[in-house]
């Protein structure tokens, strides 16, 4: 799962950016990630009646035909695609240049930011708040509807406000999902905070989509960025899972979060006056590129 997760992070971006005209690129940005917040928010619902219906089986054995059929579907629909005519650059070029290092430390605090809503979030609610299941889950459905039109409205604001206004926007907003928790526990804040972080987990990764397509950056940037991204959230659960189990406490988790999203703001690189990613523009019939491909 994890590894067909990554290659479509990897793929899907870059594919959709090369078929897009410049001022819609933003929102072509969020279509490719308002999958993974649908897919949320489709879980939230779905498997509550599941588990009560079949149990752990049933469960499992839907997610399955779900996924079964969104591939068929997929397949389908990019049909006659071809494979790019040169092969694809190597996965560290131009890493040495300290612009492409700085965005893959970027995206990778970025991901630490992320990890204590996408792991702990429920939990925190039902059992650190004492708020039970249900409260928990509707907190997760909030959370998966942010994740699901976060990235098409940031990806839109990116097209007319700019991709630098937006990413100070978006990393605020990321701050702020990681900060409430620490201070208010409130329904009014923890409604917030699923929403920010949401809005923000995969957001910024269509706005750091657009940061790695920009014109004279490395074309494996994204690949690099994607797979920093993916490590730094497997040691940020580890982590994570070693602090709660030291401290027996919710509140550490969403600390260590906060200052991934401080650093994450440090180290960004805020573009002016770029509203869309530039380059060519594909015909839909040359097909689909894969990641890496300008």
């Amino acid at each position: 799962a994890g590894f067909a997760g990554g290659a479509l992070m990897v793929m899907a971006g870059p594919a959709v950016q090369a078929l897009i005209a410049p001022e819609w690129r933003g929102l072509a940005a969020g279509f490719t990630f308002f999958g993974v917040g649908s897919g949320v928010v489709a879980s939230a619902l779905a498997l509550p009646p599941l588990l009560a219906w079949g149990g752990i089986a049933a469960s499992w054995n839907g997610l399955a035909l779900a996924g079964a059929a969104t591939l068929g579907l997929s397949v389908w629909l990019w049909r006659g695609a071809s494979p790019p005519p040169r092969p694809l650059p190597s996965l560290f070029a131009g890493l040495g240049q300290a612009a492409n290092l700085r965005l893959v430390a970027a995206y990778a605090a970025a991901a630490l930011a992320a990890v204590p809503h996408m792991l702990w979030w429920p939990d925190f609610i039902a059992r650190g708040l004492n708020a039970g299941r249900g409260e928990a889950a509707a907190m997760w459905l909030i959370y998966g509807l942010g994740a699901a039109f976060g990235p098409l409205v940031l990806g839109r604001m990116a097209d007319l406000a700019g991709l630098g206004r937006t990413l100070v926007f978006a990393l605020a907003l990321q701050a702020i999902a990681d900060l409430l928790p620490l201070f208010s526990v409130r329904l009014f804040s923890l409604v917030a905070s699923s929403v920010s972080a949401g809005a923000t987990a995969t957001g910024l990764s269509g706005l750091f989509l657009l940061l790695c397509r920009r014109e004279g950056m490395s074309p494996a940037l994204w690949s690099l960025a994607t797979a920093a991204y993916g490590a730094m959230q497997t040691a940020g659960g580890f982590l994570l899972a070693w602090l709660y189990a030291m401290s027996g406490k919710h509140t550490p988790l969403f600390a260590v979060g906060l200052g991934g999203a401080i650093l994450t703001f440090l180290l960004t690189e805020y573009p002016r006056g770029e509203r869309a990613s530039p380059g060519p523009v594909r015909r839909p019939a040359q097909g689909p590129e894969c990641a890496g491909d300008e």
